[in-house]
């Protein structure tokens, strides 16, 4: 939500909108990570994913494109194409639902250096502040099916010259 004067007749008005676009990505990232492997390993298959040599075409911002191959290796699962909820505790549980029970077979990854396990969590909002509370018990269990967490809010008040684009947030 949006509150902003018009500039006409010094009148407020509330824009409604998109006011929490939530959702949350779970990565399992390596080196030689194969797309297949972790799948199988898994019982499940990635909603995203890459492998380390697969070439990509990005659209920057400022209109350009660019080429280049991966620099690692990505599965990814987010809970946008299964919840259709914007509350933040919806997707955790989802997630925390797909997950808790491949606790054994996520530990290979876990305890493996050469592997980073994330769970990512991304807000978008036209207001230029968002806040959320986290629950202690729920963010114990997600910290139970991966390595970090990352909390990425972008606001439409951002400064678009920047490129969004960088191959090291990539895989986040």
């Amino acid at each position: 939500m949006r509150i902003f004067n018009t500039e006409r007749n010094d009148e407020w008005i509330v824009e409604w909108g998109r006011y929490e676009d939530v959702k949350v990505k779970f990565f399992i990232r390596s080196d030689d990570l194969s797309l297949e492997s972790v799948s199988k390993n898994l019982g499940l298959t990635c909603t995203k994913g890459y492998e380390r040599g697969d070439v990509f075409i990005d659209k920057l911002v400022s209109g350009e494109t660019r080429r280049g191959e991966k620099l690692w290796g990505v599965w990814a699962y987010e809970s946008e194409q299964h919840v259709s909820s914007d509350k933040l505790k919806d997707h955790l549980d989802f997630m925390l639902s797909v997950f808790e029970p491949r606790k054994e077979q996520l530990k290979p990854y876990l305890e493996d250096k050469a592997y980073t396990v994330v769970v990512r969590i991304d807000f978008h909002d036209i207001c230029s502040v968002v806040s959320c509370d986290f629950n202690k018990e729920t963010m114990t269990r997600i910290m139970d099916i991966c390595n970090e967490i990352c909390i990425c809010l972008r606001t439409d008040d951002r400064d678009l010259t920047e490129d969004d684009n960088d191959e090291e947030n990539e895989f986040l």
